[in-house]
């Protein structure tokens, strides 16, 4: 028999439900604490499971590749689930920070700084390494769109899937990059430019 899906996307084999496998969470999602709680609907722990260090790993910060960030990892003994915990202002999987890439967009797609959530300085310049991440991000964006209109509903306005210049400044009025990140990892279990595993934040379950 086909094991059963998560609510994370993990699979639970025969009667239960085990969080198997490994999902990520933004360390703006952790509220200063320096650890996630484990799933609230995990049906080994309820939450109650303490999550324990395992180890981590370095990952880039920077297109060029000289800027290192760690990314801690946190697992669920009864469970089998990891977590892995972006560092703070990145995104899953690239190594352009959330920032820039929000400089980047807001400065292709008429964002003024005054008009927008959290708006900022104008961007410096990219080097051709940079460059070339932030077009590969700006082409998953509009393949995403689609996606994302479903996942953020009414909070935007009715928009064509080749809109792009329209769909970023309306969600630059929801916010800064790592705000909609944490929201949609919070909401819809998942990111801005794929269908990545994520976690929220869930508070700590009472013991039992």
């Amino acid at each position: 028999m086909e094991p059963a899906a998560t609510s994370l996307g993990g699979w639970a084999g025969g009667g239960g439900a085990a969080w198997i496998g490994a999902v990520q969470i933004h360390r703006e999602a952790l509220g200063g604490r320096s650890r996630p709680c484990a799933p609230r609907d995990c049906q080994l722990c309820g939450g109650c499971g303490q999550l324990h260090r395992h180890g981590g790993y370095q990952r880039n910060a920077g297109a060029a590749g000289q800027e290192k960030a760690r990314v801690e990892r946190f697992l669920g003994k009864r469970c089998g689930l990891t977590i892995g915990v972006i560092p703070a202002g990145m995104l899953p999987y690239r190594s352009v920070p959330a920032a820039r890439v929000e400089q980047w967009l807001d400065r292709r797609h008429g964002v003024e700084p005054a008009a927008v959530a959290g708006g900022g300085a104008r961007s410096p310049s990219a080097c051709e390494t940079e460059r070339g991440c932030l077009e590969r991000t700006e082409k998953k964006l509009l393949l995403r769109i689609p996606a994302l209109r479903g996942l953020l509903g009414q909070r935007l306005p009715v928009l064509a899937d080749g809109d792009l210049g329209g769909f970023w400044r309306a969600l630059r009025k929801l916010g800064r990059l790592v705000e909609i990140l944490v929201h949609l990892a919070a909401g819809s279990k998942t990111s801005l430019l794929a269908d990545y595993r994520m976690t929220p934040d869930w508070p700590r379950a009472p013991a039992a």
